[in-house]
């Protein structure tokens, strides 16, 4: 989604990343999840000096263990990460990822595209 909001401002995830940098929105993180976002960014010269700060705010940040097992057909540790911060916290996972969505909806969670996310915040 910070890879479709750096391209496309205008998008719906270019809409739900203006929302978290404001404050409307809190997107929920650790370590390892916001390591890998800067890692993608910095390998995409246009987005490498994006600033995250706003994206990643002490109140989000997850330190405890999450207590969710491994989510079956997700795609490496980040993957699984992102699922388990989904149902631990029973927030909804927006994402575009197909992959990411099965399996994260498979193993309980609420997930929604960006559209639908923008939707709902909206009404």
């Amino acid at each position: 989604m910070l890879v479709a909001a750096g391209f496309r401002p205008d998008s719906a995830s270019g809409r739900l990343v203006a929302a978290t940098r404001g404050g409307r929105l809190l997107a929920l993180w650790t370590d390892a999840t916001r390591a890998e976002a800067k890692r993608i960014l910095g390998q995409i010269p246009p987005l490498e000096d994006q600033d995250l700060a706003l994206l990643f705010p002490e109140a989000g940040q997850v330190a405890a263990p999450l207590a969710v097992g491994p989510v079956s057909g997700a795609d490496g540790v980040i993957d699984q990460t992102l699922a388990a911060l989904a149902l631990s916290a029973g927030a909804p996972l927006v994402t575009a990822d197909r992959l990411l969505a099965a399996a994260a909806t498979a193993a309980g969670a609420t997930v929604l595209s960006p559209t639908e996310a923008e939707r709902r915040l909206a009404s």
